[in-house]
C-alpha cells in the first residue's frame, strides 16, 4: 500500500514528517505544490479550497508513479462546513444576488471526489461519506478493494484551519481498505474495477468515441456514429450548435484523452469536421 499525508505543516509519502520542502518560502506552500503537481490537469486550482487542494496534491502523491486506481473512496469528516461559511460570508457581505459562484462549487462533501475524478480521470466506483466519524461508517469500512486497486481520501481539520490534516492511501489487490496509519483491518465488498478507457482500434473507432463523448458533454440527444463521417461539419450540424457547446466538449476532451485544445488558433481548425477533430485527439491523447 503506498500513502500519502498532507498537513497544515506540509506533505509527505510514507511515514515520514511532513515538510513543505521547496515551496516552504512561497507565500502559499500548499497553493505552490499544487500548481507544480497537478496543474497541468487542473486549471481550477485558483478557485479551489484547502481541503480540495490538499487532497490533490496527496492523491498525486501516491499515484505519481502512473498507478490508476479501481474505485475512489473519500471520508470527509468536516463536511463541508468550511466552504459553507465562507459561501455564506460572500453572501452576507454583498447579497444574495452578488455571492461568490466560485465558493459555491465546494459546498458539497462530494466537491473533493469530483475534483479528484475530473483531474485524475477515475472513471468507476465512487463512495463519498460526511460528516463525524465519517471513517467509521459501516458502508466505508465495507468498502473493500478493487481488483484494479483502491484509492482512499480522507480529510478532517480543515474545518478550523489549524489543524487540517489529509490522509490517501493506493492498495491494491484482493485485500480490504486499511486506514493510514492503522493495522484494521474489515471484511470487503467486491467492487466492479474502475478500468481506464481501452485505446480505440482505428480511427473510425475514436471517431465513434467522440460523437458520444460531444453527445454526452452537451447533453443532447444522442447521435448515431455510423451517420458521421469523416467529412462531418463539427460545428452548425447535428452535434456542436455553438460556442458554449465547443467548449463543453474542449472540456471533456481535456478530462478524458488529457488533449488541451484551449489555443484559440488551434481550436478552430481542429473542430472543422470530425475528421480533423479526431485525428487532432489520436495523434495527442495521452490516456
Amino acid at each position: 500500500m503506498t500513502s500519502a499525508r498532507v498537513t497544515v505543516h506540509g506533505l509527505a509519502k510514507g511515514g515520514g514528517a511532513p515538510s513543505w520542502g521547496r515551496h516552504a518560502a512561497a507565500s502559499d506552500p500548499l497553493a505552490a505544490w499544487a500548481l507544480e503537481l497537478v496543474g497541468a490537469r487542473n486549471q481550477r486550482l485558483p478557485r479551489l479550497d484547502r481541503p480540495a487542494l490538499s487532497a490533490l496534491v496527496a492523491a498525486q502523491l501516491v499515484m505519481e508513479d502512473g498507478a490508476a486506481p479501481g474505485a475512489l473512496v473519500v471520508a470527509v469528516e468536516d463536511g463541508s462546513a468550511a466552504a459553507d461559511r465562507a459561501y455564506w460570508a460572500t453572501a452576507r457581505e454583498r447579497g444574495g444576488a452578488e455571492a461568490s459562484p466560485t465558493r459555491f462549487a465546494a459546498t458539497l462533501p462530494s466537491a473533493v471526489a469530483g475534483e479528484l475524478a475530473m483531474t485524475f480521470a477515475l472513471r468507476g466506483p465512487c463512495i463519498v461519506v460526511a460528516g463525524a466519524g465519517a471513517f467509521d461508517a459501516p458502508l466505508l469500512r465495507a468498502a473493500g478493494a478493487a481488483s484494479g486497486g483502491c484509492l482512499h481520501v480522507r480529510l478532517r481539520g480543515w474545518d478550523t484551519g489549524t489543524d487540517g490534516e489529509t490522509l490517501a492511501a493506493l492498495e491494491w489487490g484482493g485485500g480490504t481498505l486499511r486506514q493510514p496509519g492503522t493495522s484494521l483491518r474489515s471484511p470487503g465488498l467486491p467492487f466492479r474495477p474502475m478500468t481506464p478507457p481501452l485505446v480505440p482500434a482505428s480511427h473510425d473507432a475514436l471517431r465513434a468515441e467522440l460523437v458520444t463523448l460531444i453527445s454526452d458533454a452537451t447533453r443532447r440527444d444522442p447521435v448515431d456514429p455510423a451517420t458521421i463521417s469523416d467529412a462531418t461539419p463539427c460545428i452548425g450540424g447535428s452535434l456542436l450548435v455553438d460556442s458554449l457547446d465547443v467548449l463543453e466538449v474542449v472540456v471533456a476532451i481535456d478530462r478524458v484523452y488529457g488533449v488541451s485544445l484551449r489555443d484559440g488558433d488551434v481550436g478552430r481548425s481542429v473542430f472543422a469536421t470530425m475528421g480533423t477533430l479526431t485525428g487532432f485527439v489520436e495523434k495527442h491523447r495521452v490516456r
